[in-house]
């Protein structure tokens, strides 16, 4: 493997630290050989201070991923030797590190073998779950790849991320999102205007940040939610001659934006269609309010719908969250 050569070549001119460098890139990708070294590097001090805990992790990464007919080879041998020795040092199931532009990292070794790396967030922190036979080298670059992917295509409202000063804003709220000299981040509704507070010591470039500030935000739409569209839904009631007996806000995690369960017993909405410009919230307030009357989506249910709210409403309807139309967080 290229960067096993190229430390080999380091290593052996005595250059530890750019030896190093490169069995640390190869570690990460799963190389053994690199393992091997590497640790060799940590349990002796060559190039860093010396790291048993790191040493034996880096072995036994390895020498877990060796057959049974491999760990009775030389270098089997020589990696039950290395553990041997350092036997007496625990096997660490996890480790934190910061890492510039991306943040605090914690990497958690199952107990498990044979499962896929994941990576979930926290609010102070991205945590990279790894099989039980990965060292944490291999996490942590494992952390460090994917995390830079997924924030150069994470969006909050499919065009931005947030950042300092970011404001969106809709018909029915004003969201601001700022740094402010606070320990915690904070949420206010004051009527119209949600306004969400970042410690200062908190980057915006951090992906569990934006994640975090998003499931802030989520809670802020919600609450909005609820004060404003049973009361947009009762006022197209009367307007259109129908009514409904309850009318509930749930998570927007559905794929639907709003569903009249029984001829208007129980009509719901997702939070997120609080975003949608008022002209289009009331054309699927009475789109749910048709329901009432036809409970399919046939010709008769549009001519039906034209007849109760009109033309404008309909054709709004069968347009609602045109992608690019307008932006709406991705809740």
């Amino acid at each position: 493997m290229r960067d096993f050569e190229i430390g080999r070549e380091h290593y052996l001119r005595k250059e530890y630290k750019d030896a190093i460098k490169w069995f640390t890139i190869g570690a990460g990708k799963g190389c053994c050989t690199c393992m091997n070294w590497l640790g060799h590097c940590y349990e002796y001090g060559l190039g860093t201070e010396k790291d048993l805990v790191k040493a034996k992790d880096l072995y036994f990464g390895s020498f877990e991923r060796l057959t049974s007919s491999e760990q009775k080879e030389e270098s089997g041998i020589w990696l039950q030797e290395r553990l041997e020795t350092l036997k007496d040092i625990p096997i660490r199931s996890s480790d934190s590190r910061f890492i510039s532009g991306i943040g605090n990292i914690r990497v958690v070794r199952s107990k498990y073998s044979f499962i896929p790396p994941k990576i979930r967030f926290n609010k102070n922190e991205a945590v990279a779950d790894i099989e039980y036979r990965e060292s944490l080298t291999e996490g942590f670059a494992y952390a460090e790849r994917t995390l830079k992917e997924m924030y150069s295509e994470w969006t909050c409202d499919g065009i931005n991320k947030f950042y300092d000063g970011y404001v969106l804003k809709t018909d029915f709220f004003t969201l601001k999102v700022q740094h402010k000299d606070v320990s915690d981040y904070i949420s206010i509704i004051d009527d119209r205007n949600l306004t969400i507070y970042v410690p200062e010591d908190i980057s915006f470039d951090f992906l569990y940040a934006q994640i975090y500030i998003l499931k802030k935000a989520k809670v802020l739409l919600i609450k909005r939610a609820e004060a404003i569209i049973p009361l947009k839904l009762k006022e197209v009631a009367d307007r259109i001659g129908t009514s409904f007996k309850k009318c509930e806000i749930v998570p927007s995690n559905r794929t639907w934006l709003a569903r009249n369960n029984y001829r208007g017993s129980k009509i719901e909405f997702c939070a997120k269609a609080i975003q949608l410009p008022e002209k289009s919230l009331e054309a699927l307030c009475v789109h749910e309010l048709t329901h009432n009357f036809i409970s399919g989506h046939g010709p008769s249910f549009h001519k039906k719908m034209i007849e109760l709210g009109g033309e404008e409403y309909h054709k709004l309807d069968r347009h609602l969250f045109q992608e690019g139309k307008w932006p709406y967080l991705k809740i």
